[in-house]
């Protein structure tokens, strides 16, 4: 798009104005700095979150499950997915795509002090996102819900 106004989010916008209202309600956070950060981690520390996902079925399950993501997508235009809900233990979710043109978000309400590596944040809860982002609406071809009872995934 030429003479675009692009948001750290990644949206691109013709007119300038169409930006700046976009800028005062976009909620994602510009994650590249604090990622350069985290590919400096120590590899001893990265190996300790891998063996503790090797402890338990649901990590065991969902490292299988996100290279079938990442491939399901491997034909896809910028595809994007969601992933809600994240701890320091998530910070391996986007190198286990497998893929990297995906661009990964996540959404977290309550993101104090955590560790993370991704191509944008939300900060808010799931209910508030199409409330202040509407940019949002039919934008993500995945959204991952990996919630204390079950696994949600929606696949547009």
């Amino acid at each position: 798009m030429s003479n675009a106004y692009t948001c750290e989010c990644g949206l691109s916008f013709r007119k300038s104005h169409y930006f700046i209202n976009h800028k005062s309600i976009c909620k994602i956070k510009n994650t590249k700095n604090l990622n350069n950060e985290l590919s400096q981690l120590e590899e001893t520390e990265i190996e300790s979150i891998r063996q503790w996902w090797n402890k338990y079925s649901d990590r065991i399950f969902m490292q299988k499950l996100y290279p079938k993501i990442g491939d399901h997508l491997r034909h896809y235009l910028l595809p994007k997915i969601l992933d809600i809900g994240f701890e320091d233990y998530n910070i391996i979710n986007k190198d286990l795509l497998g893929n990297p043109n995906i661009i990964y978000y996540q959404l977290e309400p309550f993101i104090e002090n955590k560790k993370y590596k991704n191509d944008g944040l939300l900060e808010c809860k799931v209910n508030e996102i199409l409330n202040e982002n509407l940019q949002f609406k039919k934008y993500f071809n995945i959204i991952l819900d990996f919630g204390f009872w079950c696994i949600r995934c929606s696949i547009n």
